[in-house]
């Protein structure tokens, strides 16, 4: 595991006027390791109060690492330096992260899935943050690892994996192979020259590698060909292999399939729900579906999709007809008069009962549910709250979303509902 020393991840910023700021970067010669560096020109938006700092990697550890490279800003590695005594709260990152840890340290991935030279950068990456007022300056503390690399041809199959073929983004589009990785067993008796030789015809080098159990000297060589990014070329480069003798087998690696579903919705506009859209790894979330994804929601569908004897309530202010109505029973409740197109009932509706993989709208949690809805109209008083939650549970209905925008003090009544068996969501 290679890491950068605590001073080699820290950016200082201070902002020098409505659209100017100054930033200061760890020195290119900062330890021996791993360093950020300027990927281009930071900016400073003083409407909207956002900074954007491009950001590359710089691998000054003496050894090949791999990308790409994990690059962490945890809650402590952001301060406000001017005005002091202020919340580090006030610097958010606006970037989508490739994942949040439990302790909410944000992660992002930086670099290309191949490996980094000694004195090498990796490609920069853009990230923001919204500074709000009355920060002028601060710090982002970054943490940086990754993993070294295998350089030439080791003469017995390494036992070592590197972290980037596993993410979802490596996986190749029908999900069952891994983009550029080929799984090769040399015959026995291969001289390290020779193995050598085999690859390079593919341009491939050797990334890990997994030995037998029962013959350490032997085992599968994990090789990566760079251009191999889908299955029909990783098969052409496999057979290009298989014909060496120097070579028993020639594979790319097969993920095992897993029970998840990747539904086709709106296929157009800005937001879009297309199968291609989805993956089965939180860690690769984003898009329009990125919630779902977070919630490892696709895999679930893998599982089921619903059944109408699950029974769901909502109580919201208003609702609108939307890709959730063929769930509704009894209809959808509509109070006219409002003057909001989507109303905060149907968002909430299509979250949890949005028909799936039907080419229109959103896919929602479960696609097939007896959704019942309450609508509450503009004046959301403690009478009518009451009398949808008593009418809901009167119905058979467990499982209640209550949406009301505004505290509504306990009753006497409201305490003897809640006594009753019921999820309040």
């Amino acid at each position: 595991m290679v890491a950068a020393p605590t001073a080699c991840g820290i950016i200082q910023f201070s902002i020098t006027g409505s659209n100017a700021v100054t930033t200061t970067f760890p020195a290119a010669s900062c330890g021996t390791g791993l360093i950020v560096v300027r990927g281009g020109a930071a900016t400073w938006n003083g409407t909207t109060r956002v900074l954007t700092l491009p950001v590359r990697i710089k691998n000054t550890s003496g050894q090949t690492i791999e990308q790409p490279i994990w690059t962490r800003l945890p809650d402590t590695g952001r301060l406000v330096t001017e005005p002091s005594g202020q919340s580090p709260t006030l610097i958010v990152p606006q970037t989508p992260a490739d994942s949040i840890f439990a302790d909410k340290t944000t992660v992002w991935l930086i670099g290309a899935s191949s490996n980094l030279a000694i004195g090498d950068s990796t490609i920069a990456r853009t990230l923001r943050f919204k500074v709000t007022s009355p920060v002028t300056s601060g710090q982002l503390a970054f943490g940086i690892q990754t993993n070294e690399v295998i350089v030439g041809m080791p003469a017995t199959a390494p036992n070592v994996r590197p972290a980037w073929p596993s993410h979802d983004s490596s996986k190749t589009f029908d999900g069952l192979s891994i983009k550029r990785v080929l799984l090769i067993n040399f015959r026995a008796g291969t001289a390290v020259s020779e193995k050598q030789a085999a690859i390079d015809v593919v341009q491939g080098s050797v990334v890990g590698g997994s030995p037998w159990i029962t013959d350490a000297a032997q085992g599968l060589y994990f090789v990566r060909v760079p251009w191999a990014t889908t299955l029909q070329m990783l098969d052409s480069a496999s057979k290009v292999l298989r014909s060496n003798a120097a070579i028993a087998s020639a594979t790319p690696e097969s993920f095992l399939v897993l029970p998840g579903r990747r539904p086709n919705d709106r296929t157009s506009g800005t937001s879009t729900w297309k199968a291609s859209d989805w993956t089965f790894n939180p860690d690769s979330s984003g898009g329009s579906n990125w919630a779902p994804e977070e919630l490892a929601l696709p895999l679930a569908l893998g599982c089921e999709t619903g059944r109408p004897s699950t029974s769901v309530g909502i109580v919201d202010q208003n609702f609108k007809p939307g890709n959730f109505g063929l769930n509704v029973v009894g209809g959808v409740p509509v109070i006219p008069g409002d003057p909001d197109t989507g109303p905060h009932g149907s968002s909430v509706a299509s979250v949890l009962a949005a028909g799936g993989d039907d080419s229109v709208g959103m896919a929602g949690s479960t696609w097939t549910v007896s959704l019942s809805l309450k609508a509450l109209g503009f004046a959301k008083t403690k009478s009518k709250v009451l009398a949808a939650l008593d009418s809901l549970m009167k119905a058979g209905v467990s499982i209640i979303n209550l949406s009301l925008g505004l505290p509504i003090a306990p009753t006497a009544n409201l305490d003897t509902l809640m006594a009753r068996p019921l999820c309040l969501t």
